[in-house]
């Protein structure tokens, strides 16, 4: 369960990433250095003791946001793009928010899950982006915001793990929309809504023995602001994610 060890023992001494899963004797990430895990599902085994005294994350590795939609005129914003279902993870990215003047266009939808969390998957969903919108004889509105990134999977089976610090899988921050008189705006448009945060992702810890004060969050990404004008309305925020806690006397290696 909790590996070979042939990775050797590792200590993170400046920020780095983890592409793949590994199996190590020991792993230490030092105060205020970041270990980013890039794929998702990841799985890190160790032998020994994690000791967390800065931060593993697996922040914004899950499924991707939908992109913005384009401004319109007519008061008719291009709808947001859904994004990619998140997978094994209880967390959809938000809604976009719709563009400005009541019927511009309508937020993608956020991913939504699917099976159980026990099944490595892709990570929670990414947000929904928003719709643009535009006044009549003022040219296109503005730009919906992109949606972000869900957060991704990280599994670790440690016999022991001493986390100081935090253990984070979490949603991104949506986008903002595009304001009048931006990138495509006319003068007197309207403003693009806001795009939506992804969905929280997932930390399943499986261990013998535990201390430390340290923090685990899988929280879903806030929403992103609509634009000025007559004002895109907000983007949803995403879905808070899962953290799986399993203590277990049954495997000691």
């Amino acid at each position: 369960m909790f590996g070979s060890g042939k990775d050797g023992s590792r200590t993170v001494s400046a920020d780095e990433t983890l592409d793949s899963g590994k199996e190590y004797l020991n792993l230490t990430i030092d105060a205020t250095k970041t270990l980013t895990i890039t794929s998702s599902p990841c799985i890190v085994r160790v032998r020994g003791t994690l000791t967390i005294n800065g931060t593993l994350s697996a922040n914004g590795k899950g499924v991707a946001g939908g992109a913005g939609g384009a401004g319109g005129s007519a008061y008719n914003g291009a709808p947001g793009v859904s994004p990619t279902p998140g997978f094994n993870v209880p967390a959809s990215g938000g809604n976009g928010g719709d563009g400005a003047g009541g019927v511009g266009g309508v937020g993608g939808a956020g991913g939504s899950p699917v099976a159980t969390v026990n099944i490595p998957g892709s990570g929670g969903g990414g947000g929904g982006a928003g719709g643009g919108s535009g006044d009549p004889g003022s040219g296109l509105g503005g730009a919906g915001g992109n949606g972000s990134a869900g957060g991704g999977i990280i599994h670790i089976y440690a016999k022991s793990i001493i986390n100081n610090s935090n253990i984070s899988a979490n949603g991104l921050v949506g986008l903002g929309g595009v304001g009048p008189g931006g990138a495509g705006g006319g003068a007197n448009a309207a403003g693009g809504g806001g795009g939506a945060g992804g969905g929280g992702g997932a930390v399943i810890l499986i261990y013998t023995s535990s201390s430390g004060a340290g923090t685990i969050t899988s929280s879903g990404g806030a929403g992103g602001a609509g634009a000025g004008g007559w004002d895109g309305r907000d983007g949803a925020p995403g879905g808070a994610g899962t953290v799986g806690i399993v203590r277990t006397t049954q495997f000691t290696i």
